[in-house]
């Protein structure tokens, strides 16, 4: 079973990949030393509560999203799943505006215009059948 602090070191990687250009940046950007970032990826050493609520209030991201594991979202592939769109909208209703914002762009760059499009489509679809 995962622990904290690999839960904590999976969702850092995701959130840099998200939220910033680099580790460094995210280090320069929250206000700790770029060596604790790279040893928390490296699993040298755990994220304290401390550098996670940093981390997540500079994010804009809800208080304990780092310590609940998100690796479904992650891994989760455009395929028109349900499950898949399910998984990507609940991350989606923790997010803030920025964050959805950054995601979007994320995912965009990461996907591309047509399969991000794709995915846009799938959750409206979702969310109207919904109400």
């Amino acid at each position: 079973m995962k622990t904290i602090s690999d839960t904590r070191r999976d969702n850092l990687k995701f959130a840099v990949a998200l939220y910033y250009p680099s580790a460094r940046q995210l280090a320069i950007q929250v206000g700790v030393a770029e060596n604790t970032i790279s040893r928390i990826k490296n699993g040298t050493n755990s994220m304290s509560d401390r550098v996670a609520r940093m981390i997540e209030a500079h994010a804009e991201l809800p208080t304990g999203w780092l310590d609940i594991s998100h690796k479904d979202i992650e891994s989760a592939r455009l395929s028109g799943d349900r499950s898949a769109g399910d998984a990507i909208q609940n991350s989606l209703d923790q997010l803030t505006e920025n964050g959805v914002n950054a995601v979007i762009v994320a995912l965009t760059e990461k996907m591309g215009k047509d399969d991000a499009l794709k995915l846009a489509a799938i959750l409206l679809a979702r969310a109207s059948s919904d109400e």
